[in-house]
């Protein structure tokens, strides 16, 4: 038979406690947000037509090696930037990126 380990009481349940309690106060949130709250068709396709760096409307989307659209001559200035001999990092995951190469996005261009 195990012995009772206090640990539980002094260091995970209150922890356990403050994460339930967080969870509870978020899902009383999306409980009172309504329909009209919500962003319209348009707000999140210009979201998705947004470059990630420059935050405005995309001209000339690529899609870099994290999979990750961005406005060509943005990522191509990080790319440029990035310290001899190393590979630059993604903007938005801050991971090395496995590789310069850049793709035309022609899906989102056709949207911009």
């Amino acid at each position: 038979m195990h012995e009772y380990d206090s640990r539980w009481d002094r260091r995970v349940k209150p922890w356990f406690s403050q994460v339930n309690s967080e969870l509870e106060e978020a899902r009383d949130l999306l409980n009172r947000i309504t329909l009209s709250e919500r962003p319209s068709s348009s707000e999140v396709i210009t979201d998705e037509l947004t470059c990630p760096i420059t935050l405005a409307v995309m001209k000339d989307p690529v899609m870099a090696a994290d999979g990750i659209t961005y406005e060509r001559a943005a990522i191509e200035t990080v790319i440029q930037h990035a310290p001899p001999g190393s590979m630059a990092k993604s903007p938005k995951t801050n991971l090395p990126l496995e590789s310069h190469s850049l793709a035309e996005n022609v899906n989102i261009r056709s949207l911009c």
